[in-house]
């Protein structure tokens, strides 16, 4: 009887010791798992591309790619430098610097101007010249070969006719007037150049040369032609003899003979 007594209690005081000690070891685990510091995990850092001057610009000096050289930076260190990273930035050889960029400052839009812009002129034009507009035909700037910063030659074409009282055969001739004309500005009223729209070339001229053209455009038809040098300058020259050997450039019949010029 006492034995059936015995056995009940003791299993019991033993459960009730394993019950106590599992929960103080489960204490004591809640203690270690709190006092283990907790593990910052750290975001990546997202990088972009920037452009960084190899060496100083000056204001007003015209920008290539070669001037700078790409370097990969934090994408926020951009941002802050007024980098926009979704608008990647191709450098274009008619931009041209609107304040001094130091060797490697990065180029953001604030630093240059694109043709596109109102106050390029103002930026491209050099010291005592001033912009003259000329309008042409679109094929002669179609495909790029006249641009901002290009140079051109000018041409004038005169043609004369019969004269009054005497009848001659009319004569062209072609003359270069200017040669390797900076070339400012390229514009269209619409924005797109068409072979038969007309186009507004900007012209950089000297006070000189200005006075010559407003000229030459009241006596004669102007082209302008991309430049190959002034050296090449003076071969754009020819009349009507030169394209037919046997037209002889001005013939005036008087009476019974002929004379001809």
């Amino acid at each position: 009887m006492n034995s059936r007594i015995i056995i009940p209690v003791g299993l019991i005081a033993v459960g009730a010791g394993l019950y106590g000690f599992s929960q103080d070891y489960l204490k004591s685990q809640k203690v270690a798992v709190a006092s283990e510091p907790t593990v910052q995990v750290e975001q990546p850092i997202t990088m972009t591309m920037v452009w960084q001057a190899k060496s100083t610009i000056e204001a007003r000096q015209g920008l290539t790619s070669t001037m700078f050289e790409l370097v990969s930076v934090p994408e926020q260190q951009a941002i802050d430098k007024g980098i926009d990273p979704s608008e990647p930035i191709n450098i274009e050889d008619t931009w041209i610097a609107t304040k001094q960029i130091n060797a490697e400052q990065w180029l953001s839009t604030n630093y240059y101007v694109t043709p596109e812009a109102d106050s390029y002129i103002d930026y491209a034009i050099s010291q005592n010249h001033v912009p003259f507009p000329m309008v042409v035909k679109g094929s002669a700037v179609i495909g790029g070969s006249v641009k901002a910063g290009a140079e051109v030659d000018i041409i004038a074409i005169t043609e004369q006719n019969e004269s009054e009282g005497a009848y001659r055969v009319s004569s062209v001739d072609i003359q270069p007037i200017m040669a390797a004309i900076k070339v400012l500005k390229v514009e269209s009223n619409d924005g797109v150049f068409s072979t038969n729209d007309d186009v507004t070339v900007v012209l950089e001229l000297s006070r000189k040369e200005l006075a010559t053209l407003t000229i030459a455009k009241q006596i004669a038809k102007l082209e302008l032609h991309k430049s190959a040098g002034i050296e090449q300058a003076v071969l754009l020259q020819a009349n009507s003899g030169d394209v037919l050997p046997q037209f002889k450039a001005i013939a005036e019949y008087r009476g019974n003979s002929l004379v001809v010029r």
